[in-house]
């Protein structure tokens, strides 16, 4: 009985053993993960962090540029036009005088001559 009884108690002491391997290798893979996803979100956060101060320089200046040049050149509007153009023309048929005639057309429309 003493024998069975010690079997008894070493196979528990086994499987209570490998419980705790099993719950030590999990929390050691969530950790690995966990640290892999949180790396994951501060480097979106940074992105986006980035992306708003872009986007909030970008305002900054077009705004200033505007307000110097007495809303003569007004930098969205270029863009838009630089934007269609390239829709329009296409990557193999744009020509770089078109693209300037385009440009200086935009800056000429608001005013401003050389």
């Amino acid at each position: 009985m003493k024998d069975v009884l010690r079997d008894v108690m070493v196979e528990r002491d086994q499987k209570h053993a490998d419980l705790e391997n099993t719950r030590v290798l999990l929390l050691t893979r969530s950790d690995h993960h966990y640290a892999q996803l949180l790396q994951g979100n501060t480097g979106i956060t940074r992105l986006l962090q980035s992306a708003v101060s872009v986007e909030e320089a970008t305002t900054s200046v077009t705004a200033a540029v505007k307000s110097v040049s007495g809303g003569t050149v007004d930098l969205e509007l270029i863009e838009r036009t630089f934007d269609a153009y390239l829709k329009k023309a296409g990557a193999a048929s744009a020509k770089a005088t078109s693209l300037y005639d385009a440009i200086k057309s935009t800056i000429d429309s608001k005013g401003e001559r050389p």
